[in-house]
């Protein structure tokens, strides 16, 4: 058993409801305290403080010289190592436990084409169905190899999971041989059968391009490069999240905004009768949920006044920074729940936040009474950011570097009240959507640490509501998915 700040991990037994020492059950985080600091018992107390979740929100806390991490429960119904509570520690300043899961296999079995269909997933739980009409799957070596041409909809499943916010399906392929366009694809789907859809999902395009889905349509292209490739589908009450590792790093491909049906299949689908090649491993739904934190968010609910600051709460109803608006350009406010400006000054206006990142996935809805609305990224100054909007007509990203604009991309898209505008900036990438249909392919952005993001307008009519920022994970802010 590992140890935890010099000693042994220490077993944390499950507690659902009832009095804690004379009081109610909360939330327990890992607090790194001097010796003594807290003491318990007629003895030293286990370095272990309860904090508020105002004090969660506002940070500040460390353990093991991170941020503050929680302790996990573990999931009902787990076995409890032989009567003793289930070991919850710290490693490399990461919780870690023991995993449970929902549907698993690692197909550690060897199994002829053919034979695979009603057999026990490997270690499970889950029970496999397969439709191989031509005897293209098999298990050997650790892996289900695919490996020939297919019916239209053969496919494999374990069978079916409730949508639960932050379910998570993960899966490998270790080689990727052969892939016809759109024929290979992995994700949610609607049901058991002949359903097609990626609620989320992910489609190869070739052996090294994924293209992320949602509903019947594929979104954009992303180049993995030569397998291995993981990817990640993260449920929302509607939608989701797609995530691939890249470079070592789980980053976020895409925020999935339709579809809320209440019974999921995770599932292989090959939709066409075309050579494949490929092998699976890894196919795993656990039992643990993975939320991602946001950078930003705000519902602009209060009272009308001042901007003031992002939500407390993230449009999960995760935890999310709580961060000041700045105007930086003009003069904002909240007026009957939307963002707009009062002001402008030189014929804009523009409102950030802080966040932690210059990678970021942007979200906002957007009403539109003239002129040009929608957001910034990596704001410097007044006369150096990146800003995206909608004018009427086109959607639009533009550098504005020494003050002087430059299209960076450009493409017709009819307005759409409240339809959301969605810029991805990775790197010196940048990808640009508008009521979820892409705008054009990828385009090159200047590199920049800038994290300051937010809203523009040229318009004081124009409205704004439901800024959201994710982090994209090149600071390896999703690197839980790859602990389950």
């Amino acid at each position: 058993m590992p140890d935890v700040l010099g000693g042994a991990a220490i077993p944390v037994r499950r507690v659902t409801s009832g009095p804690l020492q004379g009081g109610p059950v909360k939330a327990v985080y890992g607090y790194f305290a001097a010796p003594g600091d807290r003491p318990a018992g007629g003895g030293p107390a286990m370095p272990v403080r309860v904090l508020t979740s105002l004090e969660i929100a506002a940070g500040g806390y460390i353990v093991e010289g991170g941020a503050a991490i929680p302790v996990y429960d573990a999931p009902a119904g787990t076995p409890e190592m032989g009567g003793a509570a289930l070991p919850v520690y710290a490693l490399n300043g990461v919780a870690a436990w023991p995993f449970s899961y929902l549907l698993r296999d690692e197909f550690t079995d060897t199994l002829a084409a053919g034979a695979v269909n009603g057999t026990p997933a490997v270690p499970g739980p889950g029970t496999r169905t397969v439709v191989d009409t031509n005897g293209i799957m098999s298990t050997s070596g650790g892996v289900l190899v695919v490996n020939g041409t297919p019916a239209a909809n053969n496919r494999f499943h374990l069978g079916s999971v409730a949508r639960v916010a932050g379910r998570v399906f993960k899966g490998t392929f270790p080689a990727m041989t052969t892939a016809p366009f759109a024929v290979i694809e992995f994700g949610w789907s609607i049901d058991g059968t002949t359903d097609v859809n990626g609620v989320p999902g992910i489609d190869y395009s070739s052996t090294t391009v994924i293209r992320p889905r949602d509903g019947i349509s594929a979104k954009y292209s992303f180049t993995m490069g030569a397998a291995p490739h993981s990817v990640a589908l993260v449920l929302r009450a509607t939608g989701g999240w797609s995530f691939a590792l890249v470079g070592g790093k789980w980053v976020m491909l895409y925020i999935h905004p339709t579809n809320a049906t209440a019974t999921l299949f995770p599932k292989i689908m090959l939709t066409g009768a075309s050579a494949v090649n490929f092998t699976h491993d890894s196919f795993r739904v656990p039992q643990s949920l993975y939320i991602p934190t946001p950078l930003a968010y705000a519902a602009f609910g209060g009272a009308n006044g001042p901007l003031g600051n992002t939500d407390v709460l993230g449009p999960d109803l995760q935890l999310s920074p709580v961060l000041a608006w700045a105007d930086q350009v003009g003069t904002w406010a909240i007026a009957t729940n939307k963002a707009t400006a009062s002001a402008l000054a030189g014929g804009l206006a523009i409102a950030t936040v802080p966040t932690s990142s210059p990678d970021t996935h942007i979200r906002i809805a957007l009403t539109r009474a003239g002129g040009s609305v929608g957001g910034v990224a990596r704001y410097q100054d007044a006369s150096n950011y990146l800003r995206f909007s909608h004018d009427g007509t086109n959607a639009l990203c533009e550098q504005v570097v020494a003050g002087v604009p430059t299209t960076l991309r450009t493409g017709a898209a009819a307005f759409v009240a409240s339809a959301l505008i969605y810029l991805r900036v990775s790197g010196t990438t940048g990808w640009l959507f508008y009521n979820n249909a892409a705008v054009g392919a990828s385009f090159t952005i200047p590199a920049s640490t800038q994290k300051n993001h937010g809203l523009y307008t040229t318009n004081t009519g124009n409205t704004m509501d439901n800024f959201e920022a994710f982090p994209d994970g090149t600071g390896s802010e999703h690197a839980f998915l790859g602990l389950i």
